[in-house]
């Protein structure tokens, strides 16, 4: 049996939804590789697969990082230990992370140092201890006379 060819502008199938619609710019995204020139999917399936794809990939880049910077190669703080990925960020070591995030669009930074093969300058720390030695200069998990300028922090 051959390919099934399509006519624009017919009532088609949708195989994501299964929902019968005019096979039109309307409901249909553009495609250059089919002869229509309209991609089989509609715009509504078509957008949930791309969101799909999408999460996966930013997953896979944050995995990935996270590990590259773990000397161990278990994923967990640098500090405390913790090792839930949702609670891990990216710490830059001698500050500027902010400026620096600036520069990149989503996932940008994020991606140039995994080409560049990790560059020394990171490290992976819970967003507890990011936080406090961002506001503060230390972290409660290390004892305030190792840190320069934790002296005149209040004690709690």
């Amino acid at each position: 049996m051959g390919k099934r060819t399509y006519v624009v502008g017919q009532p088609r199938l949708c195989p994501g939804c299964q929902l019968l619609k005019l096979y039109t710019k309307e409901f249909f995204p553009a495609c250059n590789k089919n002869k229509s020139g309209l991609l089989y999917l509609c715009r509504t399936c078509n957008s949930k697969r791309y969101i799909e794809i999408n999460h996966r990939s930013s997953c896979k880049l944050r995995r990935d990082v996270l590990t590259g910077y773990s000397p161990t190669g278990k994923i967990c703080c640098a500090c405390c230990g913790e090792s839930y990925l949702e609670f891990l960020v990216l710490d830059h070591i001698h500050g500027g992370g902010c400026k620096e995030r600036r520069k990149y669009a989503r996932g940008g930074l994020w991606r140039k140092l995994r080409k560049e093969g990790y560059p020394p300058g990171y490290r992976v720390l819970c967003q507890n201890c990011n936080a406090s030695l961002g506001l503060y200069g230390y972290c409660p998990h290390k004892p305030k006379e190792l840190v320069k300028g934790a002296a005149d922090v209040p004690a709690r």
